[in-house]
């Protein structure tokens, strides 16, 4: 398996840091299935599956992915998808969102890439111009 990388080692620290979880170790033992107490020493799914935990119980994160998925529904009703759209469908939408993000938004970047903040304006920004949107999926 691959090693844990820089990254994922610094996502953790800092949501760990952010969270104030004071037994680091405990979780890092949980996530390892007890292999190791050390970030650094963990592979890399296991430092993905820690991630995805400590940003589900992030309250920011939590807002800033009900902004997202407001964005998303928007693009999906606008596109005309069904409710039981398939994940390919979904997936043109969603690229097509972050091609829109990257082009047209007021950060010119990905809409993953739009922190908390900055989320509030670009969901104006896309209420805004939304029925002029012709998506072609």
């Amino acid at each position: 398996m691959a090693d844990i990388t820089k990254d994922q080692i610094k996502c953790i620290k800092t949501l760990v840091r952010k969270l104030n979880i004071e037994d680091e170790d405990a979780l890092v033992r949980g996530y390892s299935n007890m292999r190791t107490d050390h970030v650094s020493e963990m592979n890399g799914s296991e430092g993905a599956a820690m991630i995805k935990h400590l940003k589900s119980t992030d309250p920011a994160e939590v807002s800033a992915q009900q902004m997202r998925r407001k964005i998303l529904a928007m693009a999906y009703n606008r596109a005309g998808l069904p409710r039981d759209a398939n994940k390919k469908q979904k997936e043109r939408v969603q690229d097509w969102v972050n091609g829109w993000c990257k082009q047209y938004g007021y950060k010119h970047k990905a809409m993953n890439s739009y922190t908390l903040e900055e989320l509030p304006m670009l969901v104006s920004q896309f209420q805004n111009v939304r029925d002029s949107l012709i998506i072609n999926i």
